[in-house]
């Protein structure tokens, strides 16, 4: 392969969070080319010659999977590796309990079923991503796939399978201090779209008691219902009109993305519930759970509401603004400078206790399972918040897939100067300074009236521009939200996403 083509491709395979392809344009020579500079970054950056490798539902990635684990063994890595398909979650919690590990989850997360990718963590579940970890993660990665580097093949390379369900769904239960039928009496639907955290899921509220209608409960990596991801409504239609005929039997929905890191909480009647809504909710509880010194902090994106901001500070707890991305949010978390962090796409971060230490993870059942049991005590306060987060008008995020980035940076630029020069006040970075990622404009008149949007590229969507609106004026909302689409569109070649 020439040089401009190495080029090529990595630009299609390096993202800032992580790797992610089209998995007809990775042939074996290139993953072997990838692992081999993995283990050079592994060995030579990291220290370690151990490795968890994991793989959830999508097609190919039993193939891809296997690839590893003969690549890695053959180069003296002892390799700790769960073939049967499992939610990301679970693959933090194995290498949790292998601190000296790195790991590899095979995922594409709720990108479409002919994706492939990576997520990558160094020892003690140390997030990997563009510029995150040592020597600038996959910033040094990417490099030694350009100059094809590896590492000389020794002697102890070994394959041991393993399984951590139970024990995580243990872990999970026993964290949440949820006895035996505690819950019982709720009623939920859980949508797992084909995806891999049926399993896990569907144990751990059996044990609670919670009666559960599953849904797309076999792992499936033709992905039956489309693409994995909980928020797009057509592939959720069919759960949807499931609960909105059993009004009176349905508590709550879940909606669980392909690898089982994400879920989208609906209420009994399909309403819609922010992420951060439910956040807010359990901040006291993580306060009681995740050990910490100083100000428990509470870890928001920019796509949160001004309402979600008051009601964690009337709370007494002082929301830290966070940028998208999970690497960048856990961190954060590893630098102590929050708890616990939420993410409006509905992903849900913690300080993951672990002996006398923490480590930053997401645990979508950690998160159901603490939700359902505050609910269930304190039904009375979540109505109230709920009514709260209604009164707050809100265009949950939809975005345009263009042919090149020049096109929707282009897109981007001209929203952003279309509402600043109608008043809105743009925010790009962090209270330390460092980027945001996302751009949130702002504006506030009469008082009481106000209106945020918040605009980013996507970093694991090729060519994709998001958006989302809220504001407490539905005026300006519809117009926000027009104005946003009239812009986007003039640059516009492809399907909206």
């Amino acid at each position: 392969m020439d040089d401009n083509a190495l080029e090529k491709i990595a630009h299609e395979l390096f993202h800032a969070f992580d790797v992610r392809i089209d998995a007809e344009q990775l042939s074996d020579e290139t993953a072997s080319r990838l692992y081999n500079a993995q283990a050079w970054y592994f060995r030579e950056c990291l220290g370690t010659d151990e490795i968890v490798l994991c793989r959830d539902t999508r097609k190919k990635g039993e193939h891809f999977l296997q690839l590893a684990i003969d690549t890695f063994s053959a180069l003296g890595f002892r390799v700790y590796t769960n073939v049967l398909p499992v939610s990301t979650c679970q693959f933090y919690f194995s290498c949790m309990q292998r601190p000296s590990c790195a790991g590899i989850m095979y995922t594409a997360s709720h990108n479409p079923k002919n994706y492939t990718g990576q997520k990558t963590v160094g020892p003690n579940v140390r997030p990997i991503a563009e510029n995150v970890g040592p020597e600038g993660g996959l910033v040094a990665v990417r490099d030694a796939f350009l100059k094809g580097k590896t590492v000389p093949a020794k002697e102890g390379g070994s394959v041991t399978v393993i399984d951590d369900g139970d024990a995580y769904v243990r872990a999970c239960l026993d964290l949440a201090r949820i006895g035996k039928d505690e819950l019982s009496g709720i009623s939920v639907v859980a949508d797992f779209l084909s995806g891999s955290a049926g399993s896990e899921v569907m144990r751990a509220f059996r044990y609670a008691g919670i009666s559960c209608v599953p849904r797309n409960v076999v792992p499936d990596g033709n992905f039956p219902s489309g693409a994995p991801n909980p928020i797009i409504k057509e592939n959720i239609k069919g759960t949807l009109d499931y609960i909105r005929a059993h009004p009176s039997s349905v508590d709550f929905c879940f909606l669980f993305d392909g690898d089982g890191d994400r879920v989208d909480t609906r209420g009994g009647d399909g309403t819609e519930i922010s992420p951060s809504v439910i956040m807010t909710f359990l901040s006291s509880v993580l306060t009681s759970i995740v050990p910490h010194t100083g100000e428990a902090r509470i870890g928001i994106d920019s796509k949160a509401s001004p309402v979600v901001h008051a009601e964690l500070k009337s709370g007494g707890n002082n929301p830290l603004l966070v940028p998208n991305g999970h690497s960048q949010i856990k961190d954060i978390l590893l630098q102590k400078k929050a708890i616990a962090a939420v993410e409006e796409t509905a992903h849900y971060y913690l300080n993951f206790p672990n002996g006398e230490n923490t480590v930053p993870m997401e645990s979508t059942l950690l998160f159901c399972l603490l939700f359902l049991k505050r609910w269930k005590s304190a039904k009375t306060e979540f109505e109230a918040l709920v009514a709260r987060q209604n009164s707050v008008l809100r265009e949950r995020e939809w975005g345009y897939t263009y042919a090149d980035e020049k096109d929707r940076d282009d897109a981007l630029s001209a929203t952003e100067n279309f509402f600043t020069e109608r008043g809105y006040v743009p925010l790009k970075t962090l209270e330390d300074g460092s980027p945001l990622g996302t751009t949130l404009l702002k504006r506030d008149w009469d008082g009481d009236k106000w209106c945020w949007i918040a605009q980013r590229a996507s970093q694991s969507e090729k060519g994709v521009a998001r958006w989302m609106v809220t504001s407490s004026d539905a005026d300006e909302l519809q117009s926000a939200v027009a104005a946003i689409n009239e812009a986007a569109q003039k640059k516009l070649h492809r399907s909206d996403v």
